[in-house]
């Protein structure tokens, strides 16, 4: 598992998922997407998408919605991307994955919160961004497009008390 995490400045605001998802390089397409734990600046719109405990939808679809959504802050929230053929009902059977008060986020080894994922981005309490993945490349493309991340292992393993 590779994970990275966003400490430092490279965004106009740290959990800006328009660019993160440009860090993708078109991969999100890829996937279908479960997005949980959400709380965005998006207070006096009536987003859709954004009106029940989680939102469920494809590639397409996630690009589409980050692009009109561009400027909005995710305060909290988790988008874990799995491949096509995984399904709906199988995913459900896992608690929906969630960001405020995981204290698994900062734990080795790096771990998916539902483990039939295949990648995971969690925008923690507007101050930083944290991307685990089974791919590498994802990670190095994220860790590529900001230069502020760190290795989410080496940090984890820095923090341990």
């Amino acid at each position: 598992m590779f994970g990275a995490i966003l400490l430092e400045e490279g965004m106009d605001f740290f959990t800006d998922m328009f660019q993160v998802v440009q860090s993708l390089k078109g991969r999100q397409l890829e996937y279908n997407w479960l997005i949980t734990d959400i709380e965005t600046n998006a207070i006096n719109e009536k987003i859709p998408e954004l009106q029940n405990d989680f939102c469920w939808m494809s590639g397409n679809e996630l690009t589409k919605f980050i692009t009109q959504y561009s400027s909005m802050q995710w305060m909290w929230g988790v988008f874990t991307g799995f491949k096509p053929e995984v399904s709906y009902s199988e995913i459900m059977k896992y608690p929906l994955p969630y960001a405020n008060e995981n204290p698994d986020l900062w734990k080795t080894p790096l771990t998916l919160q539902n483990p039939l994922a295949t990648l995971e981005i969690v925008c923690w309490d507007s101050s930083l961004v944290l991307i685990v993945s089974k791919k590498k490349e994802i990670v190095l493309d994220f860790m590529e497009k900001f230069p502020g991340s760190r290795d989410l292992f080496l940090y984890n393993e820095d923090i341990k008390v």
